[in-house]
């Protein structure tokens, strides 16, 4: 079946000083139900394969606000400035049971229940080993089949999260998250007679970057 979206929203919109500064906030809350999922079947029922399933539900809660002002406003000269702004934040829901963990771009991108979706997902990185004494100190290994290699002077220095001193992928952990804290745009059109000039400056605060 089809998937499905609930919305629900709210806002307010306020005109001042003769309707040269306008102001517009939004509130939204919307959860996608019955998402489309590959998810592995019940080990019953002999099968080796995904099956398709509306298993999946996700949940975006968010605030736009505009801000619109003529700041020059004559027979001949005309400016108008604006300001969008906007938050949201994402979290999965549901997934069948399933956490799904797929290779991009040389990195590992998890979507999982409680998390947002596709968040950057690996080793957690805690500088450089300098020197022969500092690894040695460390005391950290990789494991190569049944033969432990220990980290040396050079070597990028991983936290061992469950502290049994060997670096493997149980140690891997969220280690960032590519939704932006805030994005929008800043907008200004300068007008003189009949002749026009306009400018749109985009921007994107926070949000992780995987390189």
């Amino acid at each position: 079946k089809p998937e499905t979206m609930t919305r629900l929203g709210t806002g307010v919109d306020l005109s001042m000083y003769k309707e040269r500064l306008n102001v517009s906030l939004d509130l939204y809350a919307n959860t996608v139900s019955d998402m489309v999922m590959s998810v592995k079947p019940a080990s019953i029922s002999g099968s080796q394969y995904n099956v398709l399933l509306n298993a999946g539900k996700m949940r975006n809660l968010g605030l736009d606000l505009n801000l619109n002002a003529r700041l020059v406003n004559t027979q001949d000269w005309k400016w108008d400035l604006g300001l969008m702004a906007s938050t949201y934040k994402n979290e999965v829901l549901d997934l069948g049971g399933q956490t799904y963990e797929n290779e991009m771009w040389g990195g590992t991108v998890q979507t999982k229940v409680g998390q947002p979706l596709g968040v950057f997902y690996g080793y957690q990185t805690d500088g450089v080993f300098s020197t022969s004494d500092e690894a040695t100190a460390a005391n950290l290994n990789i494991r190569e089949g049944l033969v432990l290699i220990p980290f040396t002077a050079g070597d990028m220095r991983f936290v061992n999260q469950n502290n049994d001193n060997v670096i493997d992928a149980s140690d891997r952990v969220v280690i960032g998250d590519p939704n932006p804290d805030l994005v929008g745009n800043i907008n200004s059109a300068l007008t003189y007679k009949q002749v026009a000039l306009s400018a749109l400056f985009t921007y994107s605060v926070g949000g992780d970057v995987y390189n």
